[in-house]
This record gives C-alpha cells, structure tokens and sequence, in this order.
C-alpha cells in the first residue's frame, strides 16, 4: 500500500531520532543470541482477566515498550482522528 511522503518522513524522522545512519544501521544489524539474549516471552496462558493482562503490560513495559492507552494512564480525548467516524 503506498504511502504519502509525508508518513514517510515521520517513520524516517522516528527511527532516527537525531542520530546519525552509522548508529542506525549498528542498531538493526543482526546480532547472535548470545550477544544480546532475547527478552522474556510474553505469558502463554489464555486468561483473559484483569491481572493476566496488567502482567502481560508489565513485561511488555519492562522491554521498554509504552502502553498508556491500553493501560489506562492516558485517555482519547477526542476519539474521531482514530475511529473516523
């Protein structure tokens, strides 16, 4: 699906973040397990409750990955930019 220029600059702008391409194309190079191990998996287990879930966002959190929406920190303020309607 073909992308406006625009979006592309912003997916550009994001991975780099001020830093030069040398940085970046360290940073994706692959890298052996044993280098850098891989971060715990995520609970394999079907609950679908409250506390399963707060576990799941706090693994996910710990890997440096942000989540307030979904956690309930942050709230839409307006919702019609994302749903479109």
């Amino acid at each position: 699906m073909p992308v406006s220029r625009g979006t592309s600059q912003v997916v550009i702008d994001t991975i780099f973040q001020g830093k030069d391409l040398r940085t970046v194309v360290e940073q994706l190079r692959p890298r052996p397990v044993k280098e850098t191990p891989l971060p715990p998996s995520l609970p394999r287990e079907t609950a679908l409750d409250r506390s399963a879930w707060a576990r799941r966002l706090e693994i996910l959190s710990n890997q440096g990955m942000n989540f307030e929406y979904l956690s309930g920190k942050k709230h839409v303020a307006d919702p019609l930019p994302i749903t479109g309607t």
